[in-house]
């Protein structure tokens, strides 16, 4: 009876042992499959969108396509908006990526690696060899290009039911790889810099025409009949943003009962539309 007991007990144990072994070998296959996965990605062709940040504080989108191994795309600093080449290959399950300026120099080196769907690595200047921190994560969201032609002059529309008309012109140039406008009115002729505002989560594009202070602003005037409320003297932003579409620039000119602001006092219009 105790011989028969020990046997028993072996089994048992066996069982137990091998049921472990098996879970663990699952387990292993499972992890292999999705490190493979995550490598193996790195070695097809693709085509990719990432946000994040270089050095934990400017924020970028990068556009990334891979054919052969072969990588070409571009990212763009959110602040500014405006596309940065970049070409690259494939090494291993890294990537190596060549920045290049409006004059095809290069300018910078990006090493980065994947894990999962989030890249990390170095952006290394050219000249100076300071190395900055990537950390993006992979973006469902598409990228809004920007227009194709982008400088030109663009004139206020002008229909022929409004009482008012505005005689405004903003003129786009571009040199060594960056816009700049000549705005003109009746009363004013103001020159500046242009970045542009890309929003990826709505799919739109704002035009941004730096140095020029609005107007007027007071901010939130909601409340304004309350007893107690008191009129804070507000900065004034110093710059005018309109949404950017294909040879057209809409600015909203000024707001309402609950956000009272004038961007331009060179037009009573609410909303001012330039056609190129």
């Amino acid at each position: 009876m105790k011989i028969k007991f020990i046997l028993f007990s072996i089994i048992i144990l066996n069982l137990s042992c091998n049921s472990k072994s098996k879970d663990k070998i699952e387990n292993n296959v499972t992890e292999n499959i999705e490190l493979f996965d995550s490598i193996n990605d790195l070695t097809k062709d693709f085509e990719k969108n990432y946000t994040g940040t270089i050095n934990k504080k400017i924020n970028v989108v990068f556009h990334l396509k891979s054919i052969n191994g072969i990588i070409k795309g571009f990212y763009f600093y959110q602040e500014k908006g405006i596309d940065i080449k970049l070409k690259g290959k494939l090494l291993n399950n890294k990537m190596v990526l060549d920045e290049f300026d409006f004059f095809d120099n290069k300018v910078a080196q990006i090493n980065i690696e994947t894990k999962g769907k989030n890249i990390f690595g170095n952006w290394i200047n050219s000249k100076t060899n300071k190395n900055l921190k990537i950390d993006l994560q992979e973006t469902e969201y598409k990228i809004v290009d920007l227009p194709k032609s982008i400088e030109g002059i663009y004139k206020t529309k002008i229909n022929e039911n409004e009482i008012e008309t505005c005689n405004l012109t903003i003129k786009i140039t571009k040199k060594n790889g960056e816009y700049y406008y000549n705005y003109k009115s009746e009363s004013r002729n103001l020159n500046g810099k242009v970045s542009f505002s890309r929003n990826i989560e709505e799919n739109e594009i704002y035009i941004v025409l730096e140095g020029i202070k609005w107007s007027e602003y007071r901010g939130d005037v909601s409340n304004q009949d309350d007893e107690n409320y008191e009129e804070k003297e507000l900065e004034l932003p110093n710059e005018i943003d309109g949404l950017f579409n294909e040879n057209e620039i809409t600015i909203q000119n000024s707001g309402n009962a609950m956000n009272y602001y004038v961007k331009l006092n060179d037009c009573g219009k609410k909303y001012i539309e330039f056609k190129k």
